[in-house]
């Protein structure tokens, strides 16, 4: 667990500040992997307990359906996200990095269920909207992603406001 006085350090100083865990994504496959065995088991035993009938068979194959959506959904949206000065890089479960600034970040959203953080960012990048998710576990991040993440914006905002051009005379 990463303290929170370092981070905010590093988020003035510019440098990279990782919002999420550094072996995030082995965690996510872990935590998908243990979904899938949970919910095989679950309609194992449905089915085992209930004998095999229409509706029986029926609920298994929506559960299932219901299944490859939640996994299609997470694995579309799960993304590792960090910070470094006004830039916010966003890296896919394919190891593909997306960089784009902090300023198009639009809405942010966030969930705890079960003292996991659930962070939706709604941003825009090439002209079209797009949305990311953060999954903390509980104690890994000292602070809200969701509140770290204003503040990172609220801190390009006013670094923009300083660096505008004074007065031009001519003389």
């Amino acid at each position: 667990m990463q303290k929170g006085k370092p981070l905010l350090l590093k988020l003035y100083s510019n440098q990279r500040v990782d919002l999420a865990v550094k072996n995030y994504f082995s965690h996510l496959k872990i935590f998908i992997a243990l979904t899938i065995l949970f919910a095989i088991s679950i309609l194992g035993l449905f089915i085992y307990k209930n004998h095999i009938t229409y509706s029986t068979l029926f609920i298994s194959i929506g559960t299932i359906f219901l299944l490859i959506g939640f996994i299609g959904y997470f694995v579309k949206n799960a993304h590792s996200t960090s910070i470094k000065g006004d830039t916010l890089i966003i890296q896919y479960l394919s190891h593909k990095n997306i960089v784009t600034s902090i300023r198009s970040v639009k809405k942010i959203t966030s969930l705890r269920i079960v003292g996991f953080q659930f962070t939706k960012l709604h941003y825009f990048l090439d002209g079209k909207k797009r949305t990311s998710l953060l999954i903390n576990a509980p104690g890994t991040f000292p602070f809200s992603a969701a509140k770290f993440i204003q503040l990172a914006i609220s801190k390009s905002k006013k670094t923009k406001a300083n660096n505008k051009p004074g007065s031009v005379s001519l003389n």
